[in-house]
């Protein structure tokens, strides 16, 4: 009962959302283009418009602008003068060992998802090696602070798979539009 009920919010919600995303914008009668007059010159300001040009004549019905700007503006502030500073003083406090482990454990961390993808596009072999490679950089890498499996030549630049690839297998489209091709080795 709850779950149907849960359901039935989660869906009630999304249709409201996309409702709401879909700032309606003034008719477009009143985005009718100017005219040159019958003497063949333009006078003053006057500059042809297209109806669907999204950037000239009328803005889009946006109630929140006021505070959509403010939280950008904080948002960049934040960035700027909070985060960005503690990301450059911790790259440069820790030395290069130390961070390549940190990305080896997360990248040993991404395994459930490469390994569910390659099962779904029928890429058992690799899956398998997968399965291999978070064994191996697990158990011997020390929960994957080292990656124990680069010793194996069948196992170093495994291709990464994904969500993306693995929708285009099935004859979908990725929700993004984005894929993503390579080897997760082929940048470090």
């Amino acid at each position: 009962m709850k779950t149907s009920l849960r359901l039935q919010f989660a869906s009630a919600s999304a249709f409201l959302l996309t409702l709401i995303s879909c700032a309606s914008r003034k008719s477009e009668s009143t985005q009718t283009a100017a005219t040159v007059p019958s003497g063949g010159s333009v006078s003053g300001s006057v500059e042809k418009t297209d109806a669907l040009d999204d950037y000239g004549g009328d803005k889009a019905a946006d109630p929140f602008e006021k505070l959509n700007r403010i939280t950008f503006e904080f948002n960049e502030d934040v960035y700027r003068f909070v985060v960005r500073p503690i990301s450059k003083g911790c790259t440069t406090l820790t030395p290069k060992p130390v961070r390549k482990g940190i990305d080896n454990v997360f990248e040993n961390l991404r395994f459930p998802g490469r390994v569910v993808n390659s099962s779904l596009q029928g890429k058992m072999g690799l899956a398998g090696k997968e399965v291999q490679e978070f064994g191996m950089n697990t158990v011997l890498g020390v929960g994957g602070l080292f990656k124990a499996s680069d010793k194996v030549p069948s196992l170093v630049d495994l291709p990464e798979e994904d969500a993306s690839q693995t929708l285009a297998v099935w004859g979908a489209r990725s929700p993004c539009g984005l894929t993503h091709h390579g080897s997760r080795n082929a940048s470090g």
